[in-house]
């Protein structure tokens, strides 16, 4: 049974328009699977996390003034949690499969 660890850097290029601080996620990965000649199961849990300085408007005047005003800067922390499952079958007669694929696109 195979185990999978993993660390990543994910770059998103948006940032703010006032602090100019770029998005970037840290990842951190483990995962398992399970493998015979016809099945392959596969099992992830992923960790995304980023920190980031961030501007806000908070009131119509401000708005009102421009784009580049803002009422409010402050560090921002985002952390994510996903799960990912993937199943594959392999097709062991593929002249098969090819005859069945040349009948529905001709």
């Amino acid at each position: 049974m195979p185990l999978r660890l993993g660390i990543g850097y994910e770059p998103q290029g948006a940032m703010d328009v006032v602090t100019r601080d770029p998005v970037n996620y840290l990842l951190f990965s483990a995962g398992t699977g399970f493998n015979t000649n016809r099945f392959k199961l596969d099992a992830a849990v992923q960790y995304r996390r980023a920190s980031f300085l961030t501007s806000q408007v908070l009131s119509q005047e401000t708005f009102l003034a421009g784009p580049l005003t803002r009422d409010f800067i402050g560090r921002a922390d985002s952390h994510e949690w996903r799960l990912k499952f993937s199943a594959i079958y392999r097709i062991q007669d593929t002249e098969k499969l090819r005859g069945i694929l040349r009948k529905i696109f001709g």
